[in-house]
């Protein structure tokens, strides 16, 4: 069955209810849209229905269906920020998350998560409610795929479907829904969706000695074995300074991370523009070194996107 109507949390003692399905379009999507990828959200994640068509009904009913989960309309001066038929923003667990009607497929969007609620609940776990949202929805007999914008075609309406091989140690590809010959690997920076992520690490003016007594006797009783070509970030730097004086952090962040060489978390840590840019540095340099630590490869793989960008 369909969920059509659903209460909503008001400042005010009256009850009011949300019917979805009686909402306007939003006039300029791609305006919406515009305003929305401005706010520093992590790459869409689609959803993509067989048939190549959302299901009548479904996007409405599952609007209804996390307001009724404890989801709230994102307000602004007192007011829904986004509230359409075809474009809803959401508060969830002190996230930002919008969801779009594209007809064809839903897209979601969550904003980066701070420092402050990076632990708070993950874009993995939002993927997994929505899912299961979904699933509950009676009147949805066909079945459903993650799926992103295709990377060949990123101003087409239509997406590219995402594919977990088996064997699982197989690399993750897309397939173009419109264009059977476009495929390719995954993109890194989708990873986070599908994949539990290291947490962030505890600022240092939050940590306490027992913590740094009990993080160092675990570190020492867990760390791997000394890497040959492991080196400390001081090193590097020391021998990079001046490739890396002519370069910005958040570009090599991205590549790092597109590479699977250092965590999501890792990459929102060197962005973190309340530090100086020495700092941010210091703060790559250090994922780096981690990364290096676990596989060898890696550093010659930072090696390359240093050249690049410091040409």
């Amino acid at each position: 069955y369909l969920k059509l109507i659903s209460a909503v949390s008001t400042s005010g003692n009256s009850d009011m209810y949300l019917m979805p399905a009686l909402l306007s379009n939003v006039d300029n999507l791609a305006a919406k849209l515009e305003e929305i990828r401005g706010n520093e959200h992590l790459p869409p994640l689609c959803i993509s229905f067989d048939g190549g068509c959302v299901p009548s009904g479904v996007f409405c009913s599952l609007v209804a269906t996390l307001l009724q989960k404890g989801w709230k309309l994102c307000m602004k001066d007192e007011k829904p920020y986004c509230c359409f038929r075809n474009c809803i923003t959401f508060s969830y667990q002190r996230r930002t998350i919008t969801l779009v009607d594209f007809y064809s497929h839903f897209s979601i969007y969550m904003c980066i998560p701070t420092f402050a609620n990076a632990l708070k609940i993950s874009p993995l776990t939002i993927r997994n409610i929505i899912h299961d949202s979904i699933k509950h929805l009676q009147c949805t007999t066909l079945s459903f795929q993650d799926a992103i914008r295709c990377p060949s075609h990123p101003e087409a309406a239509h997406v590219a479907l995402w594919h977990l091989p088996e064997p699982s140690d197989e690399e993750e590809y897309y397939t173009c829904t419109v264009d059977d010959t476009c495929t390719g690997s995954m993109p890194g920076d989708y990873q986070i969706w599908r994949k539990v992520q290291p947490p962030a690490p505890t600022p240092p003016h939050l940590v306490t000695q027992s913590d740094q007594s009990s993080t160092l006797t675990e570190s020492i009783s867990h760390s791997p074995a000394p890497n040959p070509v492991s080196k400390d970030a001081a090193s590097m730097f020391h021998s990079y300074s001046a490739t890396l004086r002519n370069v910005n952090p958040d570009d090599i962040s991205a590549h790092l991370l597109a590479n699977n060489v250092i965590s999501y978390y890792e990459k929102a840590e060197i962005d973190n523009h309340m530090f100086t840019l020495q700092e941010r540095m210091d703060k790559l340099l250090a994922a780096v070194q981690r990364a290096i630590n676990i596989d060898s490869q890696n550093y010659e793989t930072f090696l390359d996107i240093l050249w690049k960008e410091g040409k």
